[in-house]
């Protein structure tokens, strides 16, 4: 069976492709808001095929990018051995740093991070998080970000800043 996704629109409005025949047909979702994002739907050619609902506010590509991330506001209760070189984002140190995670995807508003190895982050925590595009000219997003989930190894992320100013990103996630 054919499976498709459909981006929903803010007024709760998907339009429908039929893999088969092309045959379109815009219809509202918001009963499915919430509860049953998955759909299984007949065409008028009589094809049956499963539709998957995205009612996220931004669209999300899939990304597989090395880079860096600093927890923000460490606190560490006993005695410890503090290792770090101050507690600001030293770009020149950044730069010369493997890259300790890797961005899985991204939008507008966030983006899924994936963690290199063990790591003690938990949701509502503050990340500074520095990487390259892989676009033609290898923009540098450097953003702070707020931990929203955390779900095994891969960390849900939203954008603290106003990303409006960046044309870099929005070009980049044009389809």
């Amino acid at each position: 069976m054919d499976e498709i996704k459909v981006f929903v629109s803010t007024a709760n409005n998907a339009v429908i492709v039929c893999p088969r025949c092309g045959f379109r047909r815009s219809s509202q979702v918001a009963q499915f808001k919430g509860a049953k994002h998955t759909i299984k739907v007949r065409c008028t050619c009589n094809h049956h095929f499963v539709v998957h609902l995205d009612f996220r506010k931004n669209y999300r590509k899939a990304t597989d990018i090395d880079a860096s991330y600093l927890k923000k506001d460490v606190e560490l209760a006993g005695y410890y051995v503090n290792l770090s070189r101050g507690d600001d984002w030293d770009a020149g140190q950044a730069d010369k740093q493997a890259g300790n995670c890797k961005i899985r995807n991204i939008s507008l508003g966030g983006i899924g991070l994936q963690p290199m190895g063990l790591h003690m982050i938990k949701e509502d925590d503050a990340l500074r998080v520095r990487f390259c595009l892989d676009d033609a000219k290898r923009s540098l997003i450097d953003r702070n970000v707020l931990v929203v989930t955390v779900s095994k190894n891969l960390l849900g992320c939203r954008f603290t800043e106003s990303m409006e100013r960046d044309q870099a990103l929005g070009f980049y996630l044009l389809p």
